[in-house]
């Protein structure tokens, strides 16, 4: 579920009536399966969105946060840490994989909250601002984030939380396998856009709802990508022409980084059109081709799975 679809989905329960219980994991040792920006909100009925790690540990959570939803006062938000190692104290979360996770828990209802998270979904949409918390609430503010913030002095804490997702990704091509691609990503809590320049493709249909979709040229389909300064761009479109228009209109357009689907043939291909429409040497050797990890994937999900795991092993050391 990614950091939009989480806050659209707490709205949608408050707004039939649910009353919700968020635990949003704001900071982590290692070893922690809940990891900082993770998060989780429970209805008073029981029903889960999210995750802050799984196991034991998020039974107890859940239980625990059912039970008090269900008293007459909601509590106050508060900072909890769980440490996962055995022992017997109130901090044990239950299970024994070592580290701490501090999770931010908090309660809302439809009379007091429902406003405050519509305004909250429709900033996470657009990727404006940021949400505050302390031990008096919840609020909306217009400076923005890059990462979750906490503040701890004593007994006072403030938690920031950003409202721009800024794991994107945009694939050029619907078919097969930039469908698999897509819901790959999707499913890595990615805000993801798709772009094709054919109406009249099955293959969209099997797109996640939340996905984009945008039917228009290949060359012109950067501009209805959302920040490209944090989007991945991957061109797999159905030809070498599609892929060249596709990457004529990425170029210089400031995208975080472009991949390229192909054999080494089609790529030694494009590479010489790209010359050829005056980009240097240099602004090619930007493009990762053939991008993916080198292993034997043939079907659409199992090329989906390399170039996935590509994109995080990147993210991975610009961190």
């Amino acid at each position: 579920m990614s950091l939009s679809e989480f806050w659209v989905a707490a709205h949608e329960a408050l707004r039939n009536g649910k009353l919700i219980h968020m635990s949003l994991v704001v900071d982590q040792t290692k070893g922690s399966p809940g990891t900082t920006a993770a998060r989780m909100f429970v209805t008073n009925d029981g029903a889960r969105y999210g995750t802050i790690g799984g196991g034991v540990m998020e039974s107890r959570v859940i239980k625990e946060a059912v039970a008090g939803l269900n008293q007459k006062r909601l509590p106050k938000p508060r900072l909890r840490q769980l440490r996962h190692r055995a022992d017997l104290s109130d901090q044990s979360s239950g299970l024994i994989c070592g580290g701490t996770q501090t999770n931010l828990e908090l309660s809302l209802s439809p009379n007091q909250h429902l406003e405050l998270i519509a305004r909250i979904v429709a900033s996470a949409v657009s990727g404006l601002g940021s949400v505050r918390c302390n031990s008096d609430g919840l609020k909306l503010s217009d400076q923005s984030v890059e990462a979750v913030k906490l503040k701890q002095m004593d007994e006072e804490w403030e938690v920031s939380l950003p409202l721009l997702n800024r794991r994107r990704i945009a694939v050029f091509g619907a078919g097969h396998c930039g469908v698999a691609l897509a819901n790959a990503m999707h499913r890595l809590d990615y805000e993801v856009t798709v772009i094709d320049s054919r109406s009249d493709i099955s293959t969209t249909e099997g797109l996640a709802k939340s996905i984009k979709l945008f039917v228009t040229d290949f060359e012109g389909g950067a501009a209805c990508v959302d920040h490209p300064n944090y989007t991945v761009a991957i061109v797999m479109t159905y030809s070498m022409d599609t892929d060249v228009k596709a990457l004529l209109g990425l170029l210089d357009k400031g995208f975080d980084w472009i991949g390229l689907m192909g054999s080494q043939v089609k790529i030694a291909h494009i590479r010489q059109k790209l010359l050829h429409k005056g980009f240097s040497d240099l602004q090619i050797a930007q493009i990762v081709a053939p991008v993916g990890l080198d292993f034997n994937s043939d079907t659409p999900e199992e090329i989906a799975v390399s170039i996935a795991a590509k994109i995080l092993l990147e993210r991975e050391s610009d961190t």
